[in-house]
C-alpha cells in the first residue's frame, strides 16, 4: 500500500523520506571524521534507544503473540548485531598531543 493521499498524507509520508535520507547522510559524514571518545557518555545513546524502544511499546501495545514476541526478540538480536559490527569496525587511537581517545570508522 502507499501513502494516504487524501490530507496531505503524501506530503507528509515524502518528507519524513527524504529527513531520514538528510539525517542518515549526517550521521555516516560525521562517522568518518575522528571524534574525541568520551568514556563518560556511552551509556547515553543505549539509554536512550532502551526509552525510544519503551515508549513505542507503551503508547500502542500489541497483543502478546508468539509471532509479535519472535519479532521483538529478532529486532533486538538485529539491532544488537548491528551495534557490534558498527563497534568492530570503529578504530580508536590516542592523539598524540592531547592524549585523549580519538573514535574513527575505518573506511
Amino acid at each position: 500500500m502507499g501513502p494516504d493521499i487524501q490530507g496531505g498524507g503524501a506530503t507528509q509520508f515524502y518528507a519524513s523520506i527524504i529527513a531520514t535520507a538528510v539525517a542518515v547522510t549526517i550521521v555516516i559524514w560525521r562517522s568518518r571524521q575522528p571524534q574525541k571518545l568520551r568514556m563518560e557518555h556511552l551509556w547515553v545513546r543505549p539509554l536512550l534507544f532502551a526509552l525510544i524502544i519503551a515508549a513505542s511499546l507503551v503508547s500502542s501495545p500489541t497483543p502478546l503473540t508468539a509471532m509479535s514476541i519472535g519479532l521483538f526478540f529478532i529486532a533486538v538480536a538485529t539491532g544488537a548485531g548491528l551495534g557490534w559490527q558498527g563497534g568492530r569496525f570503529m578504530r580508536i587511537e590516542v592523539d598524540p598531543e592531547t592524549c585523549r581517545l580519538e573514535t574513527a570508522t575505518d573506511s
